[in-house]
């Protein structure tokens, strides 16, 4: 009987540790988005996150300017709590062909995906904040 108490107690502190691990990270990502969206107040941010059902998972913050410039990279991916964001400044530059860039860097898939989808949450922002002709991507 004393191991099964044992075990509930291990159980229960891996959950805690689980949570405030959890906390952490969630804490990590909204500093990381309020800092980049204070660095770059005139464009658009886009964030993203891309779950695999089996590997790593990613999440991915693109800044775009008002001259359809991508300005910031930014991707986190891992399988634990641990993970932070890394620039990615190679994939900066001009915005119609940012997903071309994407699709030749040697990214994890789960990562462009990420990345992609941040790109489109960013250009829908732009697009609805102005006039669609405005920017220039395609």
């Amino acid at each position: 009987m004393e191991l099964v108490r044992l075990g509930l107690l291990l159980l229960a502190l891996m959950w805690a540790l689980q949570i405030v691990a959890s906390w952490r990270q969630l804490r990590h990502y909204r500093s990381v988005v309020q800092r980049t969206a204070q660095e770059w107040d005139s464009g658009f941010l886009g964030t993203s996150s891309f779950k695999a059902k089996l590997g790593q998972g990613a999440i991915a913050i693109v800044v775009i300017d008002n001259d359809a410039r991508v300005r910031k990279v930014l991707s986190m991916s891992g399988l634990s709590v641990f993970a932070r964001f890394k620039s990615l400044d190679d994939l900066r530059g001009g915005a119609a062909d940012f997903v071309q860039r994407v699709a030749v860097s040697p990214l994890p898939p789960s990562t462009k995906q990420a990345l992609e989808r941040a790109f489109e949450v960013a250009c829908r922002t732009a697009s609805e904040r102005r006039e669609p002709s405005s920017l220039n991507v395609s």
